[in-house]
């Protein structure tokens, strides 16, 4: 199986992996022989889905029926379900690290808008505080604070200032906002102490503007705590890491990582034609045709002479049943790297319904490669599906041989066909179609119209010889038996014919 292949074959044949090969043979033919009568559906549609059936069987028909390849198909699929899980896991762990993070940020905001309300609110007080000791101040009656005042300490050894009577209380009242120090320090103090508080006027009896000085000449509220330092920004990997983690992502068939980690690549200024093809091939294997038309269109734009990027572009136009493009693509990857595109060139034709198209060029490639159990399984597909094609009343399930010279175009095909196939299920429907051959050519019993017209003009002719000589009436009798023999019995072909003529139907 190839690395990226959506295709799951056991799923295709609604089986376990554990089954046996017996049991995966006989699904095999099961599902061969009911779609393979779609292949000729007039519905454009169901022959396509037909036609894409019947090549998923036939590679699963390559993949289970080898022990090797079976084996390591199991192994892929097993590396597959790991790398998906594990992808899973990831994800699921980022996702649950992004909403810590969230709600990491989501509590520091909220921590730093109350700490911003914590401090406006003191600000606030402060300033009413202050407010209320200036009008103390003017009118001479103290008001109380909220708060009990601090006395500020006298210096060491150094005697009572004038402060210390009743009429510096109003001074003495001030409060200062919590924000600052109790005691702000002053450069030099009035007792000589660098730290002493200063002291009041001389005759004991505070100015009118002293007490609205001190009060509007303390220290300002300090900034409150800011907002702690914010996440910062992600840390972009090199893009040659990024582009080595898609390649990685895309052998392990994890195509949503290959995605993310291209588009990473691709931003971070690697802009290649690699990682349009790696972008390209993952979104083909997502479902996502036509975005991998549109990336792989970037990497052929950029590398017109990589024969991998018109690969996998013939491969998304081929999904996208544009065979035109595909079959562009695929001829183009022939010319770089021969031998590279013909296989697909054929499934062009085939899923295009130009069988007798893809025939030679398997042919070819059926003599390079005699060993390869693809090659001849299209092969005989490709001659099977031309020769159902040479008959004119084709149905959506069967075709109807009407003229002898259908006969002489079928035959070399489904003689071919039987010379080179290998499997079971094609080998039933080669010989079917012989057999229906055989019978379209030998004569078989049919009731004629003119049947009552005959048997009078058989009974007329046997009186008259037997009227005219016993001679003559011997040898009518021995020719009148031979002649009715060829004219009751007919050609399968002239059989269909009729019946497609007279009744639509399609007989054999």
């Amino acid at each position: 199986m190839r690395a990226g292949d959506p295709t799951d074959h056991y799923r295709l044949l609604g089986l376990d992996p554990g089954a046996t090969a017996a049991r995966i043979a006989e699904r095999l033919r099961a599902e061969h022989r009911s779609w393979q009568r779609l292949t000729s559906h007039p519905d454009l549609d169901r022959r396509q889905l037909a036609e894409q059936r019947i090549r998923d069987l036939a590679l699963a028909r390559a993949t289970l029926t080898d022990p090797e390849r079976r084996a390591a198909y199991d192994d892929e699929l097993t590396r597959r379900a790991a790398a998906e899980r594990a992808a899973a896991e990831r994800e699921f762990a980022a996702r649950a690290a992004a909403h810590r993070e969230a709600a990491h940020r989501e509590a520091a905001e909220r921590r730093a808008a109350e700490h911003a309300a914590a401090d406006r609110a003191r600000v606030e007080r402060a300033y009413a505080e202050r407010h209320l000791a200036e009008q103390a101040v003017t009118t001479g009656r103290p008001s109380p604070p909220p708060v009990p005042p601090t006395p500020p300490e006298a210096p060491p050894g150094g005697p009572p200032g004038p402060a210390d009577g009743p009429s510096a209380e109003p001074v003495g009242t001030v409060v200062r906002p919590r924000t600052e120090p109790p005691h702000p320090p002053h450069p030099t103090g009035p007792a000589g102490h660098p730290g002493a508080p200063p002291a009041a006027p001389a005759d004991g009896v505070g100015h009118p503007g002293s007490g609205a000085a001190s009060a509007s000449s303390g220290p300002h509220p300090g900034p409150g705590p800011g907002p702690g330092p914010g996440p910062g920004p992600g840390v972009t990997a090199p893009p040659a890491v990024l582009l080595r983690e898609a390649r990685d992502a895309l052998a392990a068939g994890d195509f949503g990582t290959t995605v993310r980690r291209s588009r990473e690549a691709r931003d971070a200024g690697e802009d290649g034609a690699e990682i349009w093809r790696l972008l390209g091939r993952a979104e083909l294997g997502r479902g996502r045709r036509e975005q991998a038309v549109l990336a792989l269109r970037q990497a052929v734009r950029r590398d017109p002479e990589n024969a991998t990027g018109h690969f996998w572009l013939g491969r998304a136009h081929l999904a996208l049943h544009d065979w035109g493009s595909a079959l562009v693509a695929f001829r183009e990857t022939e010319r770089l790297s021969p031998g590279e595109g013909a296989f697909h060139i054929a499934l062009v034709h085939l899923e295009g319904g130009s069988p007798e198209e893809a025939v030679p060029v398997l042919e070819e490639l059926l003599s390079t490669r005699p060993e390869d159990v693809t090659v001849r399984y299209h092969l005989v597909h490709a001659l099977l599906r031309a020769a159902q094609r040479v008959p004119g009343v084709r149905g959506a399930d069967d075709h109807t041989v009407t003229e002898p010279g259908e006969i002489e175009r079928m035959r070399p095909l489904l003689e071919r066909a039987a010379a080179v196939v290998a499997d079971a299920g094609q080998r039933e429907d080669v010989e079917r179609d012989l057999r229906y051959l055989a019978w379209c050519e030998n004569r078989h019993p049919a009731r004629p119209s003119w049947l009552a017209p005959g048997m009078l003009v058989s009974a007329v002719l046997l009186i008259l010889a037997l009227l005219a000589h016993p001679l003559v009436f011997a040898v009518v009798l021995v020719v009148l038996p031979f002649a009715w023999y060829r004219a009751i019995r007919r050609p399968g072909w002239w059989i269909n014919a009729r019946a497609a003529r007279w009744d639509g139907h399609t007989g054999g």
